[in-house]
């Protein structure tokens, strides 16, 4: 689907069919989230293999704070002050001079894995720093490359 093509209506009618089924996966998937917190939370369970392990592996394509907001709102357990209430939409404002970047991309099931790995060996901190530099990195020698390439023509 060409979203560009669409009439305002056809991507209204679109994001609310949309919407629907991510419902639904969510009611769906809430207590199967919970029961297998519950099992891999259990004393004797310390493999290695736990909990945020198991969805920080990206088994299902969901986080670890939203698969914990969903077991915890089919336990009917109230959100903590770090939790959020409602959907997915409420972003919490920004200080001042922070803007939020947000990268998602599809890789062969193997990158993916590489790069997790390589995640869990980095401190949080450093992880956007090191993302915006490759991508400065990458965009700077494409400008190079195409300014190269203009001077020869």
């Amino acid at each position: 689907m060409d979203a560009e093509k669409l009439t305002t209506n056809q991507l209204k009618t679109e994001l609310k069919k949309t919407w629907q089924r991510y419902s639904a996966m969510k009611e769906k998937m809430a207590p199967l989230l919970s029961e297998l917190r519950k099992r891999l939370r259990a004393p004797g369970n310390r493999n290695g293999k736990g909990w945020a392990a198991w969805i920080d592996d990206g088994h299902i394509g969901i986080c670890v704070r939203t698969a914990n907001r969903w077991a915890d709102e089919y336990e009917g357990k109230k959100p903590t002050s770090g939790q959020k209430s409602g959907g997915d939409d409420e972003v919490p404002p920004l200080p001042d001079g922070l803007a939020s970047f947000q990268v998602s991309f599809v890789l062969p099931e193997d990158e993916h894995n590489e790069l997790m790995e390589a995640y869990k060996v980095l401190d949080e901190d450093e992880v956007p720093k090191i993302v915006r530099t490759a991508i400065l990195k990458a965009a700077n020698e494409r400008r190079q490359n195409v300014q190269r390439q203009a001077a020869y023509a």
